[in-house]
């Protein structure tokens, strides 16, 4: 790419040897920030044209290359949740009667460059144009934690930035959209050139289709399964139930008004989580609180991993100090907005402000006046610097400044420092920084001189943020550190009997809770309500129970997509992190080298980064390295992404590499070897390793386990359609179940024997039956 032709054609060529100095080439281009062309001397209405442009072509670097039809076939298809888009402009074909076909041309050039730049500012990727239909996926081949608010706030803007589009024909131009989330195959590639296309096969794509067919001009309907994972974050309007054309069930669609205003981050989530295990954080946020109270400003950092508890943590804050005088702060980063200078420093005036838009600047203008009069301070310059800084139009009402935007910038942030400090005059200060880890760089050198501020204020500054924050405040004397860590099985077993209202629910559910969770308060949430709305138990007077047998808790829709995002981020090392999953929560070097597509040098660079990215950690055993996921529900998510034929692949070539090859470790013992080939769909060697399993169990007296494996090898043997195969198989397996029952049935006996009218008072089944 040619910098200067580019720079060019958007009539920025002036900046050129600003660039070039600066050692900027396409290369850094799309990481460009607003704060770094500010610093190379870059006008603010230039640089918007920039940060535009290079929108613009990270969209175009997202259109898949062409490819020739000599090139073999690979398939990378597989099973993921996405949330898909189907946008449509509204009257084309009334508008192609009344345009020149050339004019129609640049309007729906002009449409399909507005979603595509869209589309891709918030992650999302244009599957497919069909005339004045715009097909986009969100969660592939990328996912985010947030695939359903992004697909919403894409939509948002490109219904606003459709009805911008000026035509020669009369009337504004005016988008509609449908939007649904689902789990679907996605991945196949059919068609070349410029037909070539990602498929997605389910149901998903076409429910959009129709919800868009439900929309009014100007409208956006999403399905209840994108509604449920938006939370509170947008006024939404019910439109109740529609019978939809292919759809056996009737649909309920819900309209998208506006993005919920001046509401924060947890507020907005679907999380209502009790308080679970914190007793000893709150006491530690408490104390600070009160140092602060007396003059002695605080801050701590609070870190800890996605879904941990920091927000749900400052709630309990709150309610701590419910009922004293206090003004609360809070400052919102967004992974939407990492580059948007000052954006929550901006958000947090406008709400503070109850700024609305559309409201007339006159009123704006007098609220900011009233907060920065009650701060104590004054000039007209700050108000100017402020109201500049939240997009205010100030015309009629300040003169121009006249200052370069270098001093400008360093003039707001002094303004800044000081409303904050005015406020801590009126009453002590809670202040949050929530979500650090998104913030961007002219916010963080705000942040860094309210740090060294806040010592001599009444005021303490929580600043949240995951653990690949470099935190740049660490070891001062008045910042305190505090990583919440994982729950234990007590307290995840609390959560879980607080989330069922105190109702207990059967042992080996709570068990397999807490061990697909594995101490995260948000996974313990949500698998829970999974569980409780999934049908497998059934509510009693003071418990629930199970209403069928225990099957594999699936994972929950509203974690789909964070789980996702985290095994996206592993890029082409990916499959090794499947092939492990299929292995088994704890995976061995050797036996992944066995059945791994690279080996040598290359696997343990792959596994390098995959330990680097901390989703697997690593320890040496004897002549081996095993390798263990830190989340059960990663392990679940990396094995579940993959096509049913190509598990199945999988599972058999680890069984038949265990039983060829590792004959003399722990990995072939029988049970383990039989699961992998049930999970294959190879029956006949599954029943058997079942049988084996099972007489190694009751060799042990280990009755359960017995009982378990001849359950696992019936079902199995039942699948078997060869007669003379399958009957001998059965017959082994019932005896062995009858052996690992026996002793129950002699204890029933004896029971019987010692009280007669026992089986009759009691209900005990007669042991015949057994």
């Amino acid at each position: 790419m040619n910098l200067g032709k580019w720079l060019q054609s958007l009539g920025l060529v002036q900046y050129e040897a600003s660039f070039r100095e600066n050692g900027i080439d396409s290369e850094v281009l799309p990481d460009l920030t607003d704060a770094d062309l500010e610093k190379i001397g870059v006008l603010l209405g230039h640089r918007k044209r920039l940060l535009k442009a290079i929108e613009r072509l990270g969209a175009r670097q997202l259109e898949p290359e062409p490819i020739e039809p000599t090139t073999p076939h690979v398939d990378t298809a597989e099973r993921r949740q996405i949330t898909v888009m189907f946008c449509d402009l509204v009257g084309s074909t009334q508008m192609s009667t009344r345009l020149d076909p050339e004019e129609m041309r640049n309007v729906l050039r002009a449409y399909q460059e507005a979603c595509s730049v869209i589309i891709a500012r918030y992650g999302g990727v244009v599957a497919k144009f069909m005339g004045d239909g715009v097909l986009a996926y969100f969660g592939y081949p990328l996912a985010h934690e947030d695939d359903a608010e992004r697909s919403v706030r894409a939509a948002l803007e490109i219904v606003a930035a459709v009805a911008t589009i000026e035509t020669a024909a009369a009337g504004t131009l005016q988008a509609r959209v449908g939007i649904a989330t689902g789990l679907v195959v996605v991945g196949d590639v059919i068609g070349h050139g410029a037909s070539r296309e990602h498929a997605v096969v389910g149901d998903t794509p076409n429910l959009a289709a129709r919800l868009q067919g439900l929309a009014n001009a100007g409208r956006i309907v999403i399905a209840s399964s994108t509604r449920l994972l938006l939370g509170e974050v947008f006024e939404l309007k019910a439109l109740g139930v529609h019978v939809i054309k292919g759809f056996d069930a009737p649909v309920s669609a819900w309209e998208v008004l506006r993005e919920t205003e001046n509401v924060n981050r947890f507020e907005a989530s679907r999380s209502n989580a009790p308080l679970v295990g914190r007793d000893q954080e709150v006491a530690l946020l408490a104390d600070r609180w009160s140092d602060a109270c007396g003059g002695e400003g605080q801050v701590v950092l609070l870190t800890g991993e996605a879904g941990i508890g920091k927000s749900r943590l400052l709630e309990a804050l709150r309610e701590r100090i419910v009922g004293q005088p206090y003004g609360l702060v809070r400052y919102q980063c967004s992974p939407h907005h990492r580059n948007v200078s000052m954006y929550p420093v901006v958000r947090q005036i406008s709400s503070s402000l109850g700024l609305r838009s559309g409201e007339p600047p006159t009123a704006q203008i007098e609220r900011l006046e009233a907060l920065i009069a009650r701060s104590g301070l004054g000039g007209r310059g700050v108000a100017s610097y402020l109201a500049s800084l939240l997009s205010i139009s100030t015309e009629g009402h300040f003169q121009d400044l006249g200052v370069v935007p270098s001093e400008a910038k360093e003039q707001t942030i002094a303004a800044l420092i000081e409303l904050f400090a005015g406020l801590t005059r009126e009453a002590p200060v809670f202040a949050v920084l929530e979500d650090a880890h998104w913030i961007d760089p002219t916010s963080l050198d705000f942040f860094s001189a309210i740090v060294e501020r806040v010592p001599g204020l009444r005021a303490l500054l929580i600043v949240t943020s995951r653990p690949e924050f470099t935190n740049p405040w660490v070891g001062q004397g008045h910042v305190t550190g505090l990583a919440l860590n994982r729950f234990g099985r007590r307290h995840a077993a609390a959560m879980i009997d607080r989330i069922t209202g105190g109702k207990e629910i059967p042992a080996e559910v709570q068990s397999a809770i807490i061990s697909k969770t594995d101490g995260v308060p948000l996974f313990v949430e949500e698998l829970t309500k999974a569980v409780l709305e999934s049908g497998q138990l059934r509510e009693q007077s003071q418990c629930f129970v199970l209403a069928a047998p225990l099957t594999a808790l699936a994972i929950p829709s509203t974690l789909q997509d964070s789980l996702m995002a985290r095994l996206d981020r592993l890029g082409s090392i990916r499959e090794i992190a499947q092939i492990g999953a299929a292995i088994g929560r704890e995976f061995s070097y050797r036996l992944l080298e066995a059945i791994s597509p690279i080996t040598g040098t290359a696997l343990k660079e792959a596994l390098h980064k995959l330990v680097e990215s901390e989703l697997v950690f690593s320890r040496a055993a004897i002549g081996d390295t095993i390798y263990v996921f830190k989340h059960a529900l990663v392990q679940d998510a990396a094995h579940n992404s993959l096509l049913r034929s190509r598990r199945q692949r999988i599972h058999a070539d680890i069984a038949r590499s265990i039983v060829e090859r590792f004959a003399d470790s722990s990995e072939s013992a029988p049970a383990v070897i039989a699961h992998h080939y049930t999970e294959a769909g190879l029956s006949e060697p599954a029943a058997h390793y079942w049988l084996t399993a099972a007489e190694l169990a009751l060799s042990r007296s280990a009755l359960a386990e017995a009982t378990q494996h001849t359950g696992a090898g019936l079902t199995a043997a039942r699948q078997i359609e060869d007669e003379q195969v399958r009957r001998p198989l059965e017959l082994a397996l019932l005896v062995a179940r009858a052996n690992s029952l026996l002793p129950f049935q002699e204890t029933v006996a004896a029971l019987t024997r010692a009280v007669p009218d026992l089986t009759e008072s009691k209900g005990i089944p007669d042991q015949s039956v057994l």
